[in-house]
């Protein structure tokens, strides 16, 4: 039985993780979220807290809606290039970190940028403060989508979006995905934001503009162009979407009826501007612990006996 403890305590270490906090409401004449409907959005905020491990909380209000399809309303602050730059530098902790940081000067990426802009969650991951109050306030059609994010439920629902997908890309944009292309500050993604060709050749420069005679990607250290930015079809979608794949991404500026979506590059992205993904051993690695807590457990129980 001793043994047994001492094997447990070997896994019961925890890392700091992200700590989303939700409410749920409706705006707009719409109903209140279903249970179905309330289950999956947890089941995204569970995603990302587990992504994540930065210790901040992050208050959100999901409402939902009867117009559009997702929505989001974020609290958002101004600094200077120089201070986000020390803080990410500070902050890196993967090798995208790195990358990225390689791949960024001392002086701002656009050169007619006077400050740069973050959501308040985006400000909390790199270790600023905050008051207690909303972070963000979401609005999901719920109506429009179906709730259980399975390929039986995409298949039985052909005409409806994914809630998990769409709850997804609403929850990136609130933590930090959001592009000021189009205004007069340049957002934290705005970084990797990069000039190319319609195959994802990149060509060295960040592209920093609205202008449709250039194809702008996301990349992280300027060669490696990872996802096409909507810089054709604006509208309805927003500058720090991505164009509209096949199959679907979370970040398409537009939803595919019928079809999953899971977040994937846009999980890097959010790393580069400051959150930190949880570290997973690999299965090897994990197998050597495993083996080597179990060998240390007989030792122990061994010892007792004798």
């Amino acid at each position: 039985m001793a043994a047994l403890t001492i094997l447990g305590g070997l896994f019961a270490t925890s890392a700091p993780a992200l700590t989303i906090i939700p409410t749920f409401g409706a705006t707009g004449g719409a109903s209140a979220f279903s249970a179905g409907d309330i289950a999956c959005i947890n089941s995204v905020i569970s995603l990302y807290q587990n992504t994540f491990t930065d210790p901040i909380t992050v208050n959100i209000t999901f409402n939902n809606v009867n117009t559009g399809l997702g929505q989001s309303s974020t609290s958002i602050f101004s600094t200077s290039y120089g201070n986000i730059h020390t803080r990410l530098i500070a902050d890196a902790t993967s090798t995208d970190d790195t990358a990225a940081l390689a791949a960024l000067a001392a002086s701002a990426p656009v050169s007619d940028a006077t400050s740069v802009t973050l959501s308040e969650a985006n400000g909390k991951a790199l270790g600023f403060s905050f008051g207690a109050g909303q972070d963000s306030t979401i609005g999901l059609n719920a109506g429009l989508c179906f709730n259980q994010h399975t390929a039986a439920a995409a298949a039985a629902n052909p005409s409806r979006y994914d809630l998990f997908a769409v709850a997804s890309h609403e929850l990136d944009e609130a933590l930090g995905t959001i592009s000021g292309v189009g205004g007069a500050s340049l957002f934290s993604a705005d970084f990797y934001r990069y000039n190319g060709n319609s195959t994802g050749t990149l060509s060295g420069g960040r592209s920093f503009t609205t202008s449709t005679s250039v194809h702008a990607w996301f990349s992280i250290n300027g060669t490696t162009a990872l996802d096409e930015y909507n810089q054709f079809n604006h509208q309805p979608g927003d500058y720090g979407d991505w164009v509209v794949h096949s199959p679907n991404q979370v970040q398409d500026y537009a939803g595919t009826p019928g079809q999953l979506a899971d977040p994937n590059v846009e999980l890097r992205l959010l790393d580069v501007v400051g959150f930190n993904r949880a570290i997973v051993p690999e299965p090897s690695s994990l197998a050597l612990l495993t083996l080597g807590a179990l060998a240390f457990a007989r030792r122990r129980k061994t010892g007792k006996s004798a």
